[in-house]
């Protein structure tokens, strides 16, 4: 037999090298990266001791090799949270106040920043009135504020508005309570 002359086996995630003679090549079903042995994916440990190619490296070579597994995808970035901004309006008025306003100008800003493709607007009034007028009042609160955001910059196409009257209230009282927490249009970012 003639001499042995080592060559070098480098693995793509290898991070151990191990000379082999030319007459042995890793190869079967336990060959990993160019390297033969078990493992789970982390630590891989050849198994061949002996003189012949089998389930592991033979030839008299045992060696260890750590492979770093793959690193995970990065994360996919979460939409963010339905954003929302509530105005809140007078005794039977539909008209923006300065502080109501802002709030609009906020929600306009939020929008712009976050690209936000629709924008809901939901009016609402307290439990004072008839459930028709508090309709047709939740839709005019809703308008005002949908005017007031097109004229902050917001496509008007990208706004949607619904009338609740005096359904869902956000503070619950008895029929005919004049509660100011409940005459409001909220804005909501989805």
């Amino acid at each position: 037999m003639g001499s042995i002359s080592p060559r070098m086996v480098n693995a793509p995630t290898t991070t151990a090298r191990r000379a082999f003679p030319d007459s042995v090549r890793p190869i079967g079903p336990a060959v990993q990266g160019g390297l033969a042995g078990a493992g789970n994916g982390f630590d891989l440990v050849p198994l061949g001791l002996g003189g012949q190619i089998g389930v592991g490296v033979t030839g008299g070579i045992a060696y260890l090799q750590i492979a770093a597994k793959a690193p995970p995808p990065p994360p996919v970035a979460a939409a963010p949270a339905p954003q929302t901004f509530t105005v809140y309006f007078a005794f039977n008025k539909s008209v923006l106040t300065a502080d109501a306003l802002k709030i609009v100008d906020e929600a306009a800003g939020y929008a712009k920043q976050h690209g936000t493709a629709m924008i809901q607007v939901n009016g609402y009034t307290d439990l004072a009135g008839t459930v028709r007028y508090n309709l047709g009042l939740s839709k005019r609160r809703a308008d005002a504020v949908r005017k007031a955001l097109v004229g902050d910059g917001t496509a008007a196409n990208r706004i949607t508005e619904k009338a609740y009257g005096k359904s869902d209230p956000t503070m619950p009282t008895p029929d005919g309570v004049r509660e100011p927490r409940n005459r409001r249009a909220v804005i909501i970012r989805p």
